[in-house]
């Protein structure tokens, strides 16, 4: 019986283990009409991790695309700018000869202050394997306790209310007295800075 056990217990974790990569986009909002500063340590940590492909974000109105950064200073890279097409990469040919003068480099190093960054933004990561997910996931554990305000968490179920916010469910939430089909259905909290999706 032990043995029939050990079995199924390796089939299943052989059938657990992918080998495809995965681009995982993280959709976030931090803030209601302007960053919320409390986050800006935990952005830049994500740049900084081991899977991070970059944030998108930017300013209002204006998509960017964050791969870097020094002391408070976002680096950037803009997908307005439209480059000419390269005549040596012809519609037959899938690979590029490398042999046009067409520069594909910045000539100025862009950057943003972090504060001046939207609130809206989506961090990317690219995870390769199961093996690769699995150290992915450690490091997102970690991270939630390094920042007071970590700006995503990981977790093996989807957490209640008195979970994300012991004290503020608890001592903040008001509900409406008479609920009518005209009042609010979720509960309101004193801070407007703070939103639970």
């Amino acid at each position: 019986k032990e043995e029939s056990k050990q079995h199924a217990n390796e089939d299943k974790d052989k059938k657990r283990v992918w080998k495809k990569s995965l681009l995982l986009f993280i959709p976030l909002r931090l803030g209601l009409e302007k960053l919320n500063l409390e986050y800006m340590s935990g952005i830049l940590h994500c740049l900084e991790m081991k899977h991070s492909i970059g944030i998108i974000g930017g300013k209002p109105q204006r998509s960017l695309y964050f791969v870097g950064y020094q002391r408070d200073h976002l680096f950037y890279l803009d997908p307005h700018y439209v480059f000419e097409y390269p005549s040596s990469l012809s519609s037959s040919s899938s690979s590029f000869s490398g042999t046009s003068d067409i520069p594909f480099t910045c000539k100025t190093i862009q950057s943003l202050h972090i504060s001046q960054l939207d609130p809206c933004m989506a961090l990317g990561f690219f995870i390769r394997d199961q093996l690769d997910f699995d150290l992915f996931w450690n490091q997102c554990l970690l991270f939630s306790t390094l920042h007071s305000f970590p700006i995503f968490q990981v977790g093996e179920q989807m957490p209640t209310l008195p979970d994300l916010f012991p004290t503020l469910a608890h001592n903040t939430l008001s509900y409406p007295e008479d609920p009518s089909p005209h009042s609010q259905l979720h509960p309101t909290f004193e801070d407007s800075e703070w939103e639970i999706l």
